[in-house]
């Protein structure tokens, strides 16, 4: 049941990175990610009145602490992927994400698995690090790369071991709780930003040339929206992007919240009936199912070391299975 869980949780996730992909192409990657969270409280808050669980404050603070630690390591990641070396800051991220959760348990003794499972576990691990691999022509230092990524692995593992202590009958209510703080601090970080580009005349000038994300696509789309902003008026501008931004893509948004808040749940569920390792692991795949979703829907052409982080990752779910 906890692989199934942990696979079905990936697969959400994974598909929701694939939504944000594409809402990321027509957005700001951090505007799309704060009005994802915002349109996903509702959603866990809705479930969380009929999934039964009590409400109680130490299951909420650990919830809390998960979506600030969250948001953290997502804006590691995203400064990663705009100044350095996606495909050095990436698979940092991915492994070291699942890793986190898989050193602490082991550290503190709470998970025992098998010889196999242990195999299954690792080569989970190196899998990730394979499909997240990227080209990137970003030329930033590898320290600088790794550092970013080791900043996005702290964060989102961390999440996964706020949610992971929670206590097995608080139902939901811990998703919520890192909905709402993962948005205040994106809230709090775009705001910041754009008061500082406000008072920054060179600020303007680098928001209308840096790229908004790691693609090429991304980059492209940036490109364009600049040269729209070239055209528009002044005064206002600001909020009008920011509001527009959020407008423009509104139903990738409501996707990825859905997907997220689903995929959240499984991975909570996945580590009240089983082991967090084995969980955190399995969900960290998602980024297979973005490159899968990227050569369904896109044609994009597979590098090899992606294929073969996909063969690895077939075999590790086995071996987990099997453990």
């Amino acid at each position: 049941m906890t692989v199934l869980l942990g696979l079905l949780a990936a697969l959400s996730v994974g598909t929701s990175d694939f939504l944000g992909g594409l809402a990321s192409r027509r957005a700001n990657p951090v505007v799309v990610t704060a009005a994802s969270s915002l349109a996903g409280f509702p959603m866990v808050f809705l479930a969380g009145l009929v999934v039964v669980g009590e409400v109680r404050v130490a299951d909420v603070a650990w919830g809390a602490f998960g979506g600030v630690a969250l948001g953290a390591g997502l804006v590691s990641l995203y400064a990663g992927y705009a100044r350095m070396r996606v495909g050095i800051a990436a698979p940092v991220a991915g492994v070291g994400a699942a890793a986190l959760p898989v050193m602490v348990e082991s550290l503190l003794g709470n998970d025992v698995l098998s010889p196999t499972a242990i195999t299954g576990v690792l080569l989970g691990l190196l899998a990730i690090g394979l499909v997240s691999i990227a080209r990137s022509e970003q030329q930033g230092t590898v320290g600088g790369s790794v550092l970013y990524g080791l900043g996005g692995a702290a964060g989102i593992g961390t999440f996964f071991l706020c949610l992971a202590y929670s206590g097995e009958d608080s139902g939901l209510w811990p998703i919520a709780a890192a909905r709402a703080s993962g948005f205040a601090v994106l809230a709090v970080i775009i705001a910041a930003r754009w008061s500082a580009l406000s008072t920054s005349p060179r600020g303007r000038a680098n928001r209308r040339t840096r790229p908004a994300g790691p693609s090429e696509a991304v980059a492209r789309a940036a490109r364009e929206r600049s040269e729209q902003e070239r055209e528009s008026p002044p005064r206002g501008a600001k909020g009008s992007h920011l509001l527009a931004d959020g407008l423009v893509v509104w139903p990738h948004v409501i996707g990825i919240a859905a997907l997220v808040t689903a995929g959240n749940a499984l991975f909570l569920t996945a580590t009240r009936v089983g082991s967090t390792s084995v969980a955190a692991v399995l969900t960290a795949l998602f980024p297979a199912v973005t490159v899968f979703w990227a050569w369904v829907v896109f044609r994009e052409r597979l590098r090899r070391v992606q294929m073969l982080g996909l063969g690895v990752a077939l075999v590790a779910v086995a071996l987990i299975a099997a453990g």
